[in-house]
């Protein structure tokens, strides 16, 4: 190889290796450019969706009169903003007050309250607790103006006086009234006879301050001495007091197509 041909290769070589090394530069400068700038936007992107998520309130307080100027309050663990009207509640607890000044508990494990007109949604694990009587559900919607508390699901209602099961039920605190419209089942205890009377109906009305109960087509009623098959049926009953667990029933009052059937012998 010639002197001139050998420097020509010399000087091509340089030139190729100092372009390797300007485009390997480049690469390892600007490749982590790039990868940051990407995971910048991914954590931006990240950020923007945990705060639509979870724009939570911890420990909100809701207070407020209800129509007869009586106090109620509801909290929860957590609030999160669901539209501009209505707050999603986790583990929401609350308290209200009936005629007597007594108070009423509600706790559920989730909630809904729409602010604009104190009307709250309970959810799974519903329950409400006062000095009268126990109410669970998995459902009930509370009106906190009109003291009005209801359900579509399944009811268990437990009291000194029984035990109520329903399918639905609307309970008015302010009348005392708990309207039971689709096949209630009551057991009241009878602790003067030492017996307990299992009543089913279409329908059922208790009338707490009149300690009356209402039943209404096909009623049957059960008793270990006899059944009564009606169309209308009164239950006169004495509450419970401190020195009696269970109330007595007073009367029994029955019309229309009485059927008695008498198991004694």
């Amino acid at each position: 190889m010639s002197i001139s041909s050998y420097y020509k290769f010399v000087t091509f070589t340089r030139l190729i290796t100092l372009i390797s090394l300007i485009i390997l530069s480049a690469t390892l400068f600007l490749y982590p450019f790039v990868d940051i700038n990407k995971l910048t936007d991914r954590t931006n992107r990240d950020i923007e969706q945990n705060e639509q998520i979870e724009p939570g309130i911890k420990s909100p307080i809701y207070t407020g009169l209800d129509n007869n100027l009586r106090p109620f309050t509801l909290t929860a663990r957590q609030a999160l903003q669901q539209t501009k009207e209505q707050m999603f509640l986790l583990k929401p607890y609350g308290m209200l007050k009936d005629n007597n000044g007594n108070d009423v508990k509600i706790s559920s494990a989730t909630g809904i309250i729409t602010t604009t007109n104190n009307i709250v949604q309970l959810n799974n694990d519903v329950e409400m607790i006062s000095t009268e009587y126990q109410i669970s559900s998995s459902y009930a919607q509370i009106d906190l103006d009109k003291q009005l508390i209801s359900g579509d699901k399944y009811v268990l209602i437990n009291s000194k006086n029984g035990i109520v099961e329903a399918e639905r039920f609307l309970l008015n605190i302010n009348d005392d009234i708990l309207s039971l419209p689709t096949k209630p089942k009551v057991t009241i205890y009878d602790k003067k006879n030492q017996q307990n009377t299992i009543i089913t109906a279409q329908n059922a009305t208790v009338l707490q301050r009149q300690n009356r109960v209402i039943f209404n087509n096909n009623v049957f009623i059960k008793r270990p001495d006899m059944q009564v098959r009606a169309d209308k049926m009164n239950v006169f009953y004495e509450k419970a007091t401190e020195s009696s667990t269970a109330n007595n029933i007073k009367k029994i009052d029955m019309h229309n197509n009485v059927e008695l059937i008498t198991t004694q012998e």
